[in-house]
């Protein structure tokens, strides 16, 4: 007895093993479209601004080299003193005394000294008898010379042009040498100090034009060189930025003051690229994009170095990049090592309508 089989069992058949024949030849991959940006220089000439302040470049304590009783002290914090100004005196008169007394031994040594020095020039006397006078001469007018410097030092002398900082005595107090009774701002220049992230640290080591504005005083774009580049990063991530500030007291520049620090950027001093920061994505404490690669239609993930944020919604670029590379400047998040993607059209800026 022949059994026939339906006709639909054979075609379900047919088609199963179609699907099995084909494999993997069935299976697309389908390209996903982007948005993508091509990366450009930042504008040419462009200025970044800082903020910072002023600090003196040092702060000295001030004493006498004799004790004794101030006799005037009449500066006040703030006050403003140059280099060879008298800031203080010490009761001269013990001084005066001792120099008298001095002095007086000093002129009979010396006349004894040179008595003797005929005799012994004549034989007449014996060597060490001259020898002996003479170092009694010696002795006096070492005396004397101390006395002299002794008396002058009762006066305090600015070492340099600076304000006072702070006093630490009084009029009619008594010091001890050596005894602090004020301290002094050095004002041969001040120093612009300013803290950066260790991203920027590449911009200032280029060394670009920079100019300092101080809003207190008036003072509006004074160039200024670059003094010192901390080496290591402070506790809270940043480095410390000096510049040189010379003649300070000219401007009426103080130590504490706000300072805005101006830097110029050009195409001949910093390579910087600017790229959207929606391009933009990070992993492990780094900054990543995608490149597009025109010849495979794939992207690759790269790391970049990434400086200051732009008020245009872009972000500089130090390193990781060249001009007109190509990169995905949205969905970033959604996106895989080696994924096949499909640059989605410019939209020109005369659509209207969407047609174009």
């Amino acid at each position: 007895m022949k059994f026939r089989k339906p006709w639909y069992l054979l075609i379900v058949i047919s088609i199963i093993m179609t699907a099995c024949g084909s494999g993997e030849e069935q299976k697309v991959v389908k390209e996903k479209y982007v948005k993508t940006y091509q990366v450009s220089s930042a504008t040419s000439d462009s200025e970044n601004t800082y903020n910072g302040s002023i600090k003196e470049k040092s702060l000295t304590a001030i004493s006498f080299r004799v004790a004794g009783p101030v006799l005037e002290l009449e500066v006040v914090s703030g006050d403003f003193v140059k280099k060879g100004d008298v800031i203080a005196k010490i009761d001269p008169r013990d001084y005066q005394l001792q120099l008298q007394s001095a002095e007086a031994q000093y002129k009979q040594a010396k006349s004894e000294y040179e008595r003797y020095k005929v005799l012994a020039d004549r034989k007449t006397i014996p060597q060490n008898t001259f020898e002996r006078v003479e170092s009694g001469y010696l002795l006096a007018k070492t005396a004397y010379e101390n006395a002299v410097n002794q008396l002058e030092d009762t006066e305090l002398i600015a070492p340099f042009d600076g304000y006072v900082f702070e006093k630490f005595a009084e009029q009619f107090q008594t010091v001890n040498i050596g005894e602090p009774i004020m301290s002094l701002v050095d004002l041969s220049h001040a120093e612009v100090v300013i803290s950066i992230s260790e991203s920027q640290l590449k911009k200032f080591k280029q060394n670009p034009k920079s100019y300092v504005s101080i809003n207190d005083i008036g003072l509006d774009r004074k160039e200024i060189k670059l003094l010192s580049i901390a080496e290591k990063a402070a506790q809270d991530g940043t480095y410390e930025i000096k510049y040189v500030l010379n003649d300070p007291s000219k401007y009426g520049v103080l130590p504490g003051m706000t300072a805005e620090l101006s830097i110029e950027e050009n195409n001949n001093t910093l390579s910087v690229l600017s790229i959207p920061i929606s391009a933009l994505f990070t992993e492990k404490n780094a900054n990543y994009v995608w490149v597009y690669n025109k010849a495979n239609k794939k992207i690759n993930k790269r790391k970049i170095e990434v400086a200051e944020i732009l008020e245009d919604g872009k972000i500089n670029v130090v390193s990781g990049l060249k001009p007109q590379e190509i990169i995905i400047s949205a969905g970033v998040f959604t996106l895989s090592e080696g994924q096949s993607v499909k640059p989605l059209k410019a939209v020109s800026k005369s659509n209207i309508g969407g047609l174009l």
